[in-house]
């Protein structure tokens, strides 16, 4: 049967736009850091993959606010997720570490290589499976470090190392050196592919996290108000790399606590990965 569009549904239909234009540009953010990376500009691209994080989270708002969430949206999401935190994160840290501060011998380059590889397809494995459980019903806490995050934890630390590390750092005025003379150790670049391995796993595991709402304690939500805006702050003004990479540890130390310790969050369960793969297509798909 066709289905035709009446005049009502045409008419509102401009405000689903809306938030698949701010799921549109965090998608251009990811191209825009891919583009920078083969141009060198290392700096600007792993910023650009920050920003990308802000409007992942606006798009999701923007669609609940104006009620126009829909499965196009979801869908264009995912696709967008792909390329600014799994992509471009790749390309950003192959670029930098596989030959610029300073060039690693083969052996190691191929081992970024394949590190790198590993972090797209944990990106890819846990969008598909996000989209499952979110099918299935969801639930109040996400399984594994969110994609956004996974972006994050890879590319601030190594904006961390190039500022301070200063063979390819471009100077910002605004971005005070907080660490002093501080100087990266040669490990902490050369095996940095150990680091994006452990991201990858991460993103693909069990870690129960909590999705971050205002709770009954005044102490958390002043903690969650206070993180929010700095990170609102800081990533559009391109400052304190080593903020964030903190707040990235602190992230994980949370997730690592409320899953081996809180009996709450140790309750949620989720349907197994081989049993994931046997899901039978929708009709539509």
């Amino acid at each position: 049967m066709t289905r035709i569009m009446t005049t009502s549904t045409a008419k509102a239909s401009w405000k689903y736009l809306v938030p698949n234009a701010v799921t549109a540009t965090n998608m251009m953010l990811g191209v825009a850091s891919l583009l920078n990376t083969l141009a060198g500009q290392y700096q600007l691209a792993g910023w650009l993959i920050l920003l990308g994080v802000i409007f992942d989270k606006l798009d999701g708002s923007t669609a609940r606010f104006l009620k126009a969430s829909s499965r196009f949206g979801v869908e264009f999401d995912s696709l967008a997720d792909l390329i600014t935190f799994g992509m471009a994160p790749a390309g950003f840290v192959y670029a930098v570490v596989g030959g610029h501060i300073p060039p690693i011998s083969p052996v190691l380059r191929s081992l970024l290589a394949i590190a790198c590889g590993a972090y797209v397809l944990a990106s890819a494995t846990r969008l598909a499976r996000f989209n499952l459980d979110a099918v299935a019903g969801g639930s109040p806490i996400y399984f594994g470090v969110a994609m956004p995050m996974g972006a994050a934890l890879v590319t601030t630390f190594l904006l961390v190392i190039i500022k301070y590390h200063g063979q390819i750092y471009e100077p910002w005025a605004a971005d005070l050196m907080i660490l002093g003379s501080w100087h990266p150790a040669e490990w902490m670049y050369r095996f940095y592919s150990i680091y994006v391995f452990a991201v990858a796993a991460l993103m693909v595991s069990d870690l129960k996290i909590p999705k971050p709402k205002p709770t009954g304690n005044r102490l958390v939500n002043a903690f969650l108000i206070i993180n929010f805006v700095a990170v609102y702050i800081t990533i559009p003004l391109r400052i304190f790399p080593e903020y964030l990479a903190l707040s990235g540890i602190e992230y994980v130390l949370i997730a690592l606590y409320l899953t081996l310790f809180n009996k709450k969050t140790k309750s949620y369960k989720r349907m197994t990965f081989m049993d994931t793969l046997a899901i039978p297509p929708t009709d539509e798909d």
